[in-house]
Order: structure tokens, then C-alpha cells, then sequence
């Protein structure tokens, strides 16, 4: 917590020699450049990793459902609307992401700050630290390439609406 403004000026009229700083003044002055950038490449690394996820989901999606054409045409012809053929595959991929951000967020609290300390022990850090906000980590995070997978789901669906059962039956 950040030390009041009365009792930075009661202790330096007690200690006239010493320099009374506030933490959080001292650590931003000495580190706000370098946390700044930090902050810079987080947000663009999100933005990158954003855009990966919603090219893999597209090409695996277009490639999935190229696949599937005449099973698509057959629920088609039993019933099935394009809505829940699109609902099937946002379930599908969904689950895949959720399953995957489980395990990952999992071996990363078990294997993360180990991992990372070997790696920076062999560049001269000795250990690294983890500080983990729970609110962006356990739920802003995963839902980012939640939301990303199931819009792109959704885009690369439309053509389901679009063709026509009795030529994808006979293709």
C-alpha cells in the first residue's frame, strides 16, 4: 500500500539525512518505462495470438465442414435447420477450446514459473516470479479465443445456409 503524504513528511523532518520515497512513486519511476513496454507487448501479443487462433479455427472449420458435406446434407434432408448444424459445430469446437484452455492453464500453474526459471537462470536471473491476476488469467484469457472460436464459427458456417441438399447429396 502506498505510505501517506503526512507521514513521508513527518519522517523526513525525523531523519533530515535519509531520503523518505514512496514505494509505488520509487518502483514507477525506476521500472515505468520497462513496465510500460511489458504492457505494449502483452496487448500485442494477445492481438497476434488472437489472430492465430482465428486462422487455425478458420482453415480447420472450411476443412471440416468440406469434409462433412454430405452429412450436412443429409441432416438437411432429415430435419436439421442451418442453425443447428451451426450449433453442432460451435458445440464440437467449444469443447476442444475449453478442454484445451483447462489443461493448459493447469500444466501452466504446475510447470510455468519452473520453466520459465530455468530459462531465465541460464540468461543470469536466478528465479522468476509469477504474479498472477486472477480475474484477467482465469476468466478475461480464456475468454478471448472462446469468443474468437466461436464468431469464427459462426462466419465459416454461412455457407451451410446456402447450399442446397439435393446438389451436395449427388456431388
Amino acid at each position: 500500500s502506498t505510505v501517506p503524504q503526512s507521514k513521508i513528511e513527518e519522517y523526513s523532518a525525523e531523519f533530515s539525512q535519509a531520503k523518505i520515497t514512496d514505494l509505488r512513486a520509487y518502483v514507477l519511476q525506476t521500472f515505468g518505462d520497462t513496465l510500460n513496454q511489458l504492457n505494449v507487448v502483452k496487448w500485442l501479443t494477445i492481438l497476434a495470438a488472437s489472430f492465430m487462433a482465428c486462422l487455425i479455427a478458420s482453415l480447420f472449420l472450411r476443412m471440416l465442414i468440406a469434409k462433412d458435406r454430405t452429412q450436412i446434407a443429409i441432416m438437411k434432408n432429415i430435419g436439421f435447420c442451418a442453425n443447428d448444424i451451426t450449433t453442432q459445430y460451435i458445440t464440437k469446437t467449444l469443447f476442444v477450446l475449453v478442454a484445451g484452455i483447462i489443461l493448459g492453464t493447469l500444466l501452466c500453474n504446475v510447470f510455468g514459473e519452473v520453466f520459465v526459471s530455468g530459462l531465465a537462470g541460464m540468461m543470469g536471473a536466478p528465479s522468476i516470479n509469477f504474479t498472477i491476476h486472477p480475474l484477467e488469467v482465469y476468466l478475461l484469457y480464456p475468454l478471448i479465443p472462446i469468443g474468437i472460436t466461436a464468431a469464427t464459427t459462426i462466419l465459416n458456417c454461412r455457407p451451410i445456409k446456402k447450399n442446397t441438399t439435393t446438389t451436395e447429396m449427388f456431388e
